[in-house]
């Protein structure tokens, strides 16, 4: 509930590429799920321990590009 608000809260002021851009939000979010997934079950371990995995890598990916843009 909270995702889908703070994405219309933020793409608020720019109403024109407002549905271009939810729309490659929705592309990418799909996209890297079906990555994460993929990644998941070519792993041979326990579920929670790739959850955790996967979370971690996530995590740490984001954080990088988050660094690399600032």
């Amino acid at each position: 509930m909270i995702n889908p608000l703070g994405t219309a809260i933020a793409l608020q002021p720019f109403g024109r590429q407002a549905g271009a851009a939810s729309a490659l939000l929705g592309f990418l979010q799909m996209g890297c799920a079906a990555v994460a997934i993929s990644a998941g079950a070519a792993l041979d371990a326990p579920a929670y321990t790739l959850f955790g995995i996967i979370l971690t890598a996530s995590l740490t990916l984001a954080f990088l590009a988050f660094l690399a843009l600032r």
